[in-house]
């Protein structure tokens, strides 16, 4: 596949309108490590020009000039050191002292205005091509081959990376994308979901709000009246709302803004609820943000409120193994049950509840050995999550008493 990449082109080009010659990818020119000679057959020849980003190779997308060394995520707020003249994301380069790829004194920074507009207009181009989505194996596997799957995918890698502003903005620009899915949906008289509006966003909120007709909301209560099955793109829009709000909160709570990340946490439990009841994905989803709120609450020593966050996310999780699975639960969702009975043993214990935290942890080491049992066939993720509850069962001394 062809880079379509275009300096200050703001609307992604179908393949077929480029050759598939990577070396007409404008991107190459930036990439100083290929443009450096090299011997080939015993002649020098200059490196051939190579999408930074992979695009024609069978390598597939990489590191190049447009990623941050550190965070390994795309530049944001590109700036350079002013000795090396090595780039990073600002908030990356004001960690350090050294320059990670040189080693030279990072004696003060500027901004490569150059690479910042190559990335934003990358971003732009790239992000509309359901093409070029699906092109970027660095992301790992997508969902699908949205716009707001490739910013969710490029926003959950900058938070891994520990770059929380990065990972602010590629989310919001992933939320506003569903909002206006969901807007274009409306009119077309196919709305998907009710997404959760923005916290204390005016133009956002007012695309949720349209999002959200009343005869789609009693389309939704009639069908659930009757026990009808859920459409499948209702629940994956609003699963996808749920976790980008969700992913959002995280990073406004690593800046420290408690009361933004709250909004938020209730911004993904809105958008699953009416689902959650109905579905296993749904569940999940609201039980994911329900344990976030509680651990707020837990942190801010409002233990009863905790509780009953918990116990609710942990009520969804047996759902989700039970009825909603048809008792097929898998182990990452047997852990994910697990998981939750240890979150409300906890806040039994520190409520002087024990006798209620002991048979809740004994449940939890039951499932854990279940789960066990199955070693030879878990993830190697599962297996490390399995280790990790067992650790903490261990240390609460309710495995031997199973």
């Amino acid at each position: 596949m062809s880079c379509p990449f275009m300096s200050g082109s703001a609307v992604a080009l179908q393949p077929s309108q480029h050759s598939s010659d990577v070396s007409k990818c404008p991107m190459h020119t930036h990439n100083r490590a290929l443009e450096q000679p090299q011997q080939e057959h015993g002649t020098a020849a200059a490196a051939a020009a190579v999408c930074p980003l992979g695009f024609g190779s069978s390598r597939g997308p990489k590191l190049g000039t447009l990623h941050c060394p550190i965070c390994k995520g795309l530049l944001f707020d590109a700036h350079m050191s002013t000795g090396c003249k090595h780039t990073f994301c600002h908030t990356c380069l004001s960690r350090t002292r050294d320059c990670p790829v040189c080693g030279m004194d990072v004696a003060g920074m500027e901004p490569n205005t150059e690479l910042a507009g190559l990335v934003d207009t990358f971003l732009d181009t790239h992000s509309k091509s359901p093409q070029l989505v699906a092109a970027q194996a660095d992301l790992g596997p997508l969902p699908d081959n949205s716009e707001a799957s490739f910013f969710m995918a490029q926003g959950l890698k900058s938070l891994a990376g520990g770059n929380t502003h990065a990972a602010l903005h590629r989310l919001s620009r992933c939320r506003e994308a569903l909002l206006q899915a969901a807007a274009a949906s409306t009119q077309q008289g196919t709305s998907p979901a009710n997404p959760a509006a923005p916290a204390g966003t005016a133009d956002m909120q007012q695309a949720a709000a349209a999002a959200e007709p009343a005869a789609a909301a009693d389309a939704d209560a009639a069908a659930a009246a009757d026990g009808a099955k859920l459409a499948p793109t209702a629940v994956a829009a609003a699963c996808q709302m749920a976790a980008v709000c969700g992913s959002l909160g995280d990073c406004y709570q690593r800046l420290g803004n408690q009361a933004q990340a709250e909004q938020l946490y209730y911004d993904s439990m809105a958008a699953v609820d009416a689902y959650a009841d109905l579905d296993a994905e749904a569940a999940h989803a609201l039980s994911v943000s329900l344990n976030k709120l509680g651990d707020m609450r837990y942190s801010q020593e409002q233990l009863e409120e905790a509780k009953q966050l918990y116990r609710r996310a942990l009520q969804l999780r047996q759902l989700a193994s039970g009825p909603l699975t048809g008792g097929r639960a898998g182990p990452a969702q047997q852990l994910e049950l697990a998981s939750s009975l240890i979150k409300v043993a906890d806040v039994c214990r520190a409520l002087c509840e024990p006798d209620e935290a002991d048979q809740l942890l004994r449940t939890a080491a039951g499932v854990c050995f279940e789960v066990e049992r199955q070693e030879a066939d878990l993830s190697p993720g599962t297996a490390r999550k399995l280790g990790i509850l067992l650790d903490v069962l261990h240390a609460q001394g309710s495995a031997a008493a199973c």
